[in-house]
């Protein structure tokens, strides 16, 4: 027993070592429940007006000096914000320590001070904006993590990258002394806040960033949960924002975006998360770029779906608004958004499951639009069909189509610009546009009318008619024709759909039954008696009380072995 019980334990260690190798050991079950968060890119450039999707794209030099910095800083209002945050029931906010290009960090360090020869609030703002962040938002239950490219950043300023031992190439790994300084100025951080931050986003990594010793992965993965062990961590890699750079660091995937989205492909299923780690999305919601903007590019109902599915898929979503640059808060546009966001999707609870309609016009209506057809504007609808007093039976036959340029018409529709063609590839009266031996057996009629005037529907004004099914299929009366079936079909079987309950002989006209025919109503268990008729057959309906009838409406009678008969 005791030898059965050591190797249960044996078991269970390699399993949860296997499990560490793949998973890092921060706590992400948080991130999962909250759902989704807030990215804010804090930075200089942006602050300015100033990123990849700008002209030009980057400030001068000469733009950004250490007093505006500071007045930036120092006037971001971070109780306003963390009412913002709490009001939007957001789970998270990523928020930027740093710029991936021009450093410029919101809080004070003096690793970074020491190593580039900056005085105190020269390059570090004055203000230690993070933990002032950390303290408001911590005290309305939203978690900060922490955005942070100084582990391989810097490239478009010199002096810094020359004090961190840098060659200012990003596409080159760190030396083993630019690990070291870059890694004391992350410690500084990370001793600082402890677990006031949940966790770090680390902009800008290669996959061998940090492969060799000393002041490797390891060590970022020390530093890290040492201030607190239960942080979570996610490395930013712009070959494939779902990877896990390194395993048994990440906990959940950078997820970055820089462009806008096609939400219904940025999904877990289509672009899933490596080894295992949290799928996480980072998008921008302003029409410009990341922090900036003067409207919101997706609508509501887009990120709310957006969001649902990545939850259904085991997978968290992080949004980013434009912000005012004067007071680091979420600009009206956006913040209407996030509230409108935040009221459907109930934080805390599961995803709801994929929807599902019922039979009726109000669950119909909640139906979702596809982010394609909202954002195409235009598009061609064709149709055809035949002329005025024209029987269609008499048309299909000389529909052949020898004529058609499949180039030229996709021709035409790219010069219009239009985004979308529908076609009508099969018309009401069964008709295909493709070969189908089913199709040709299609009935060739959508009713069957009683004797009298029918209501005039002139050509190519079909779409204004008023189609009131209720009068059209009512008695018959004052020389008034009214519909006595509609018909469909699949293969040699042939449904009519009475509107009202028939008389006891019901006449179905230009219908060839066979020898194998049999004639049923929906909801009765017996067959019904029928004979032949020279244009159709006639059905024997039987005598019912009230309580007796298979339905209130719409009675269905069901004829199988069925062939259309053109009437002559």
């Amino acid at each position: 027993m005791m030898a059965l019980r050591t190797g249960v334990f044996a078991l269970l260690a390699v399993a949860l070592l296997q499990a560490r190798t793949i998973a890092g050991s921060g706590d992400t079950s948080w991130m999962l429940k909250a759902r989704y968060g807030i990215f804010v890119h804090y930075q200089y450039r942006i602050l300015l007006g100033c990123s990849i999707a700008t002209k030009p794209q980057f400030p001068k030099p000469s733009q950004m000096t250490a007093g505006e910095w500071n007045r930036f800083a120092d006037g971001f209002d971070v109780r306003g914000f963390a009412d913002q945050v709490a009001e939007a029931r957001a789970g998270w906010v990523i928020f930027c320590i740093d710029d991936h290009y021009f450093a410029w960090p919101c809080a004070p360090n003096k690793a970074f001070d020491k190593h580039t020869g900056y005085a105190p609030g020269e390059k570090c703002a004055r203000r230690d904006l993070i933990m002032e962040l950390a303290d408001a938002l911590n005290a309305k239950g939203v978690k900060l993590i922490c955005y942070y490219a100084g582990l391989n950043g810097y490239m478009k300023e010199p002096k810094v990258s020359a004090g961190l031992r840098d060659d200012g190439n990003e596409r080159t790994p760190p030396s083993a002394e630019s690990r070291r300084r870059r890694i004391e100025v992350l410690r500084e951080y990370a001793d600082r806040y402890k677990d006031k931050i949940a966790g770090w986003w680390f902009d800008g990594m290669g996959l061998d960033s940090y492969k060799d010793q000393p002041h490797d992965w390891a060590t970022i993965d020390s530093i890290v949960h040492r201030a607190n062990p239960k942080a979570v961590i996610a490395f930013s890699y712009g070959g494939n924002e779902q990877a896990c750079v390194r395993k048994g660091i990440d906990d959940y995937t950078g997820g970055d975006t820089w462009s806008k989205q096609d939400l219904s492909r940025l999904t877990p299923k289509n672009l899933p998360a490596q080894e295992g780690i949290v799928w996480h999305g980072k998008i921008y919601c302003g029409n410009v770029y990341h922090g900036q903007g003067d409207a919101n590019q997706f609508s509501d109902r887009q990120l709310i779906d957006w969001i649902n599915a990545c939850n259904r898929q085991g997978g968290v979503c992080t949004l980013d608004w434009p912000l005012d640059p004067k007071t680091g808060l979420i600009k009206d546009f956006g913040f209407a958004q996030l509230k409108s966001i935040s009221r459907a999707l109930k934080p805390g609870e599961p995803a709801p499951k994929r929807r599902t309609y019922e039979a009726n016009w109000e669950s119909l209506d909640q139906r979702l639009v596809a982010p394609w057809w909202l954002d195409a504007k235009f598009g061609i609808y064709v149709h055809w069909t035949h002329g005025p007093d024209f029987q269609f039976q008499d048309f299909a036959p000389m529909f052949r189509a020898e004529a058609f340029d499949a180039d030229q018409w996709a021709e035409v529709f790219a010069r219009s610009q239009a985004k979308y063609v529908v076609l009508t590839a099969k018309h009401h009266d069964g008709f295909c546009l493709w070969p189908s031996a089913e199709a040709s057996r299609s009935w060739i009629r959508s009713c069957q009318w009683s004797a009298g005037e029918r209501p005039k529907i002139d050509y190519g004004r079909q779409w204004r008619y008023n189609y009131d099914i209720a009068a059209i299929a009512g008695k018959p009366g004052e020389g008034r024709a009214a519909v006595e079936a509609f018909f469909t079909a699949n293969g040699d079987t042939l449904y009519a759909i009475l509107p009202r309950w028939p008389s006891r002989s019901l006449v179905l006209k230009d219908v060839r039954p066979s020898g194998q025919t049999v004639v049923t109503m929906l909801g009765l268990a017996t067959p019904l008696k029928w004979t032949p008729l020279d244009s159709g057959l006639a059905v024997e309906v039987p005598p019912l009380s009230v309580d007796e009838l298979p339905c209130e409406h719409a009675y269905t009678i069901k004829l199988t072995h069925i062939t259309s008969q053109r009437p002559h």
